[in-house]
Parts: structure tokens; sequence; C-alpha cells
């Protein structure tokens, strides 16, 4: 088992509430003691995978990137590269971004936004929109808010730096962000009202590439390098120092679920789950496919994942305390982003420029 110290209560990031799989912890000698790795791994069933449905397509786009489920519809972004006039100074391209929204049962796509930089992440704010737009050209990120009908951008914050991990949460009417600059790391917090935006830590503290934002129970929950990928928590007002919670050589992603005391962390080719109420770390699914993509609802996972190697890729779903895994559909895909909500699982095919579902 791998040990790590904890110090929940003293970051104020305990959270009290229900077990995670909505039953007392068990009290045995099985159970790890804080920071120990306890091996629950799932099972596949043996049931054939659905047939996705494809909700959008975007074959305008060279690529899309971020994905949010909200109030029926589901938006996503995109960009292409375009040329710019020589006149008109700077790069020879420019990143033009999109973000579109399709109800989730399907329809017609409708256009929200365009402008600089493509979109790498979304999440809801009061009344509207925020998302990270970044323009590897120009070396120029944005953080921007639209309202829920669409239209023009007010910028809330900026950066200029080389970098790609970038990684968006938000809470009422607060955003929660993290992008790279170089070697260099930073998680932020900005209001979304007035754009007043605060750094609550940095590469000092937690290495590079911080990204897999999430916010939980007035805490946020982020990935960062160290010598191994580390699972990181840090009280949403930047009141204390960030905690280590979980590390791995590899964790491409990072979810939380929406009541229950529980994050989970995709390490490699396993799923594992942290318990926020004493930092036991359990191992729920394991698999052969590299983890790319997580999201939660309150009784399960769903694990997107793919074997580079023969461009194969899964959704699967993962009850929180392990046991039997279902395959809910598979094919020649990457799922990354995914998203939930109360009957779907949906994902971007960057590859095949689509958004597709498939029934919980």
């Amino acid at each position: 088992m791998v040990r790590m110290k904890f110090s929940l209560v003293a970051a104020g990031l305990v959270i009290s509430a229900a077990a995670c799989d909505g039953a007392p912890a068990p009290a045995s000698a099985e159970t790890a003691a804080a920071g120990e790795v306890e091996v629950a791994a799932a099972v596949a069933r043996p049931r054939p995978p659905a047939t996705p449905t494809v909700v959008a397509t975007a074959q305008d786009q060279e690529a899309l990137d971020g994905l949010l489920v909200t109030g029926g519809q589901v938006v996503f972004g995109g960009w292409r590269t375009v040329e710019r006039p020589p006149e008109a100074g700077g790069p020879p391209f420019e990143m033009v971004g999109v973000l579109r929204t399709v109800a989730a049962a399907g329809g017609a796509v409708e256009e929200l936004w365009t402008g600089n930089g493509g979109v790498n992440d979304i999440a809801s704010a009061p009344d509207g929109l925020v998302f990270l737009a970044y323009d590897f050209n120009s070396r120029t990120g944005h953080l921007n808010r639209i309202p829920s009908a669409g239209g023009a951008a007010v910028e809330l914050s900026n950066w200029f730096s080389h970098g790609s991990s970038h990684s968006l949460a938000s809470d009422a009417g607060v955003a929660y962000w993290t992008h790279s600059a170089g070697a260099s790391s930073f998680v932020k917090r900005t209001t979304i009202a007035d754009g007043a935006t605060v750094t609550l830590t940095d590469s000092a503290v937690i290495g590079g590439s911080a990204d897999n934002i999430v916010f939980k129970g007035g805490a946020v929950y982020f990935v960062s390098s160290q010598a191994q990928r580390t699972v990181y928590g840090l009280p949403a007002a930047g009141s204390a120092a960030p905690v280590d919670l979980y590390a791995a050589p590899q964790i491409n992603a990072l979810a939380a679920a929406p009541t229950k005391p529980v994050l989970f962390a995709g390490a490699g080719t396993t799923v594992v789950a942290i318990d926020l109420r004493n930092g036991h770390v359990r191992t729920i699914f394991s698999g052969t496919n590299t983890i790319v993509a997580l999201a939660a609802d309150d009784d399960a996972v769903y694990v997107g994942s793919t074997d580079s190697g023969t461009g194969v890729g899964a959704v699967t779903s993962v009850r929180h305390n392990g046991g039997r895994a279902v395959v809910l559909a598979s094919g020649s895909f990457t799922p990354k982003p995914i998203a939930v909500d109360a009957a779907s699982v949906y994902w971007i095919d960057s590859v095949a420029r689509t958004v597709s579902r498939v029934a919980k």
C-alpha cells in the first residue's frame, strides 16, 4: 500500500456527510488507514455496449474541446486555424474558437460565441457561461464570460505565456481556474461579476502543469506535478496551503461526486476513490486502457478511456464502492472530456469532431 500524510482538518478540507457509497465506512482490518490505497477493483460486466447517439457534429472545426451539460443543453467548444493578413502584424496564423449548444436530445446546433482562442474548458455562471480560450500562435489566453443566450464575450482575466495546461470550475459567482506559464503553473480565483482575480497557489508550492480543477464543498481540488502527478486540495478562499491527497506517476482526470464526500482520480489504467472525510484511497476500477476523462454523479463514476495503440476507446460506469463495471459504449474514439446528466453520459470525440451520448 502507498502511505501518504494528510492534514485535512487543519486545511479545512474535511467534508462531513454520508459515506461515499451511502453506508458507514467499514471498520475492519481491511479498511485502509488515512492515505493508504485499498484495492476493491471493479470487474467489467459482460453486457454488450450500446450504440452511441451523435447529438452534434462540427466538421468545420479542426478539433473540439470543452463540454458542459446544463439545463437540458449540451455546450461544447472547438477551434480552427485561420491565416491572418500580413498588414495585421503579429503571428501569421490565429486560432479562432467557437462555443456551440445543442439540446441534450439532439436537434439544431446554435453558435453562442466565436473569437480569439481555442476553447479549453466551460463552466456555469450566473445568467451565463464562463470559458477558457487559448491561442497557441500568439501565446494569449482568456477567461471569458458570455450571456446564456450567447453574444459578445466579456474578458474577465487573461495570461500570456507558452503553456497548455488549462482547466476551469465554478461555484455561484466565482470561477476557479488553472493555467501554465512555461514551466510555471497557477491556480486562480476570479469573481465573475467584476473580474477581480487572485492567485490561490502556484508552482513554487505545487509544481507544474496544474489542471483538472474541480470545486466541492468550499474547496478546490486539482492535479499538478511534483516528483509525481499529485492530487491537491485547497480551501477555495485561499485560507490555507494546499494539501496533497494522492500521488501516482500518471493522473489524467479528476471528478467529484456532487453531494457525497468523495473524489475520483484516473491514474494510468485505474480509478481511485479518495474519501474526503479521512483521506482513505481505494482502487475501484482497473482496466487495460489509459483513463483520459472522468465524470461522476452520486451513484457512479463514468470513465473515458482509450488504447493509444489501437485507437479503441470506451465509456464505462463504475459504482462508487467498486463491484461490477458496465461498458456503456466502445469504439474507435477517444472520449475526452465527458459529462453527465440524470439520464445520459456525453463525450467529445475530437478526431471525429462529434459530441455523443449513451444512456447510463
